[in-house]
């Protein structure tokens, strides 16, 4: 049911809301300090099955690891923006990369 769905949604919403009150309330954390704690845990880049498919694909048809080798890159340091790692790929490779790289939310 979508109602049930879309109230189970709005309940935790105003849990999440309340616990943030009592975390700016009791930790006296700035907004600041929260963003760049979050930013310290969640990473900015995430392996998508889209762009390792990529790296598969240019490995077997074109024995070509760069896609790979990128993205290894990418992901010994996940919480970082490598921007310069990104503009190695083609323009096609980094289209790919840019439109499935998410941040997460623990949250």
């Amino acid at each position: 049911n979508n109602n049930n769905a879309l109230q189970k949604w709005f309940d935790w919403f105003e849990k999440y809301i309340f616990t943030l009150k009592l975390e700016i309330n009791n930790i006296n954390i700035t907004q600041e300090q929260r963003k760049q704690s979050m930013l310290n845990i969640n990473p900015r880049y995430i392996p998508r099955n889209s762009y390792l498919q990529l790296a598969i694909e240019n490995i077997e048809n074109n024995n070509d690891f760069k896609v790979f080798n990128n993205l290894f890159e990418l992901i010994q340091n996940p919480f970082v923006n490598q921007t310069t790692i990104i503009s190695e790929f083609n323009e096609r490779d980094a289209n790919i990369i840019l439109q499935n790289c998410k941040l997460s939310c623990s949250s």
